[in-house]
């Protein structure tokens, strides 16, 4: 019988219970995180995008909101991915979505020390579009680039895997490949890597690159002047939202799911009474999506995290909790392992809890004998509802993530003009691979 290594996760906000699931198998490969680079990217004057032929309104922005298609999952490969249009033409490439990531990278051209990527490579001379950026370009300062050769702005970007990327930043259009007709909505964005070298996970990844969806957090400081920031995300909102509707979210399934651009659909989430349950919270200013979290509860024994920063990134599989919280709920897991090998001897059923000899996990076979984990919010503004997936692990870099274990059958919409993050059960579709 296959393990399942198996948390039941509550978000306490108060008095009801709302239940998100999301569950995945017992291994899963590690995938990219954290950046050793910090990016920040300043506003270009130089998209001014072509009016929609969709529904628009007066002022050209397009009525309604947009659906993106996601693949992948979290069994075979262990992250989620769209597929997005670069340059003019369009060349098609597959990108993982990382709402822990600024910038955009892609394998390029014909680049020997990248990996064999499904999708033909952006080849940067085949598209009319392109801009190279200067090193000694603002935009090339904003992402502390270095100096090529030939002056172009080069990038080298690791990640706490041990996988690194390096290459040349340069500017191009992008559109989404979506469920509806918006191929014509396309942004220029001045910062996409253009990738010369990948190694070690990066490089085995059948996707072409990364789609960074972070949001920018603050002006950038160049020659003590500050420029106005703004991410690949903001960007693309602003040029095709209005100002209200810079909005996006993302419903991630067992297989692929769905991101949505310029609102919020409703049908996704899962309602109760009739009634959907959207559960908010304050960001905390960063250029990550970060909430705070007041304290962690399991087996009625609760940890105090005293507001905590948590970060939300698809782009990391597992969630991860630093340290002490993790020593702390380990020590209570085998507990409650050696309470469920004990009764299954006794009663001999067939609920097993064991280790993994090849990863040192502790798996259990039966959700029902585990008891929900409950996150209290920042300032106690309460709800309840619970989700559950594969493991918690220690992190590496002491930091709480609730990586892509945690989007799974969650509605999670990212209210980029509000600076707040929305939560709720989620009806996420799938989609065939």
């Amino acid at each position: 019988m296959s393990l399942l290594l198996i948390l039941w996760m509550t978000i306490n906000f108060g008095n009801k219970f709302y239940v998100i699931r999301s569950s995945l198998g017992a291994r899963i490969k590690p995938s990219p995180s954290k950046r050793t680079v910090r990016s920040s990217f300043l506003r270009s004057t130089e998209s001014n995008p072509e009016p929609s032929e969709r529904d628009n309104d007066n002022y050209g922005f397009v009525k309604g909101l947009i659906k993106v298609n996601v693949f992948g999952n979290l069994h075979k490969f262990a992250y989620y991915y769209v597929y997005v249009g670069i340059g003019n033409p369009k060349t098609k490439q597959m990108l993982i979505i990382d709402t822990g990531s600024q910038l955009i990278n892609v394998a390029c051209g014909r680049c020997k020390e990248c990996g064999n990527h499904l999708l033909p490579n952006y080849e940067l001379g085949a598209s009319v579009t392109h801009k190279l950026i200067d090193c000694d370009s603002e935009f090339c300062k904003a992402v502390e680039g270095k100096c090529g050769i030939d002056e172009s702005c080069l990038f080298n970007e690791s990640y706490s895997e041990g996988s690194n990327v390096e290459g040349k930043i340069i500017g191009d259009l992008i559109s989404f490949d979506t469920t509806n007709d918006s191929s014509d909505l396309s942004t220029f964005f001045n910062y996409i890597g253009c990738v010369t070298s990948e190694s070690q996970l990066i490089k085995t990844q059948i996707t072409n690159g990364i789609l960074g969806l972070a949001k920018s957090d603050k002006p950038t400081l160049i020659n003590h002047e500050y420029f106005e920031t703004q991410s690949f995300i903001e960007k693309y909102l602003t040029d095709h939202f209005r100002p209200l509707k810079k909005i996006f979210s993302v419903c991630l399934s067992e297989n692929g799911g769905v991101m949505t651009l310029g609102g919020v659909d409703e049908e996704l989430n899962l309602k109760t009474k009739n009634k959907s349950q959207v559960i908010w919270a304050p960001l905390v200013k960063s250029e990550f999506y970060v909430i705070k979290v007041f304290d962690v509860s399991f087996q009625g024994d609760k940890i105090e995290t005293k507001n905590k920063k948590f970060v939300l990134d698809t782009g990391t599989t597992m969630s991860t909790l630093e340290n002490e919280v993790f020593n702390k709920m380990h020590k209570i897991f085998e507990d409650t392992c050696e309470d469920i090998t004990k009764l299954s001897n006794e009663k001999k059923t067939s609920s097993r809890c064991a280790v993994d000899k090849k990863t040192g996990k502790m798996c259990f076979s039966d959700i029902s004998k585990l008891p929900p984990i409950v996150l209290t919010f920042e300032k106690k503004t309460v709800h309840d509802y619970s989700w559950w997936c594969l493991g918690i692990e220690r992190s590496k870099n002491n930091e709480n993530i609730l990586g892509a274990t945690f989007f799974k059958n969650n509605h999670i919409i990212f209210n980029l003009n509000k600076d707040i993050v929305g939560f709720s059960p989620g009806k996420c579709p799938e989609n065939a691979l």
